[in-house]
């Protein structure tokens, strides 16, 4: 390939992502809490955009330079799964809860089965680097519209009707924070 990288590099390469993806778990997910759950997906989302942009430029650079890039991206992307569980706390009731994170979350497996062939295609078009370029430019205008469409409580959000908010409100009770 491109890089003359031996197996031990390419291991610390992939693995970098983790090694900043678990410190950020329990403080993504306080953060969410006393912040708001909406601001640190969407936040850490346009940062994981950005250091996707970047990350081709940094393996162009040096392998050390890559792995901190992606200890970056692994600490921006750690808080979004925590953000997530407070963000469903705050709008799902109870009672549909389960079946509410299981559609949000199996998005995430959803997108690897779309990824993988969509990466292939790129790679095939315009080399590998767009598997980077392309997924960050559409996470920018999805920012975008999460930023503008996505609220951290039903009382925040515009598109919601009283009756809705009232369900919700008595659906959850107590049960937040």
């Amino acid at each position: 390939g491109e890089f003359d990288w031996n197996e031990f590099t390419q291991a610390k390469i992939i693995g970098s992502f983790y090694w900043g993806y678990i410190w950020s778990q329990i403080p993504g997910g306080r953060v969410a809490e006393t912040l708001g759950a909406s601001e640190v997906v969407g936040i850490s989302m346009l940062i994981a955009a950005i250091l996707n942009l970047v990350l081709p430029a940094a393996a162009d650079h040096d392998y050390t330079t890559l792995i901190a890039v992606r200890i970056l991206l692994g600490l921006a992307e750690g808080a979004t799964f925590p953000a997530l569980q407070v963000l469903m706390a705050n709008w799902a009731p109870p009672q549909e809860r389960s079946w509410l994170l299981t559609l949000v979350f199996m998005g995430s497996k959803f997108g690897i089965i779309i990824a993988y062939p969509t990466a292939a295609a790129l790679i095939k078009i315009w080399g590998w680097k767009a598997t980077f370029y392309v997924p960050s430019i559409v996470t920018l205008f999805w920012c975008v519209l999460w930023k503008s469409i996505v609220s951290n409580t039903p009382n925040e959000f515009r598109w919601i009707t009283q009756y809705e908010k009232n369900y919700i409100a008595a659906s959850i009770g107590d049960t937040v924070r």
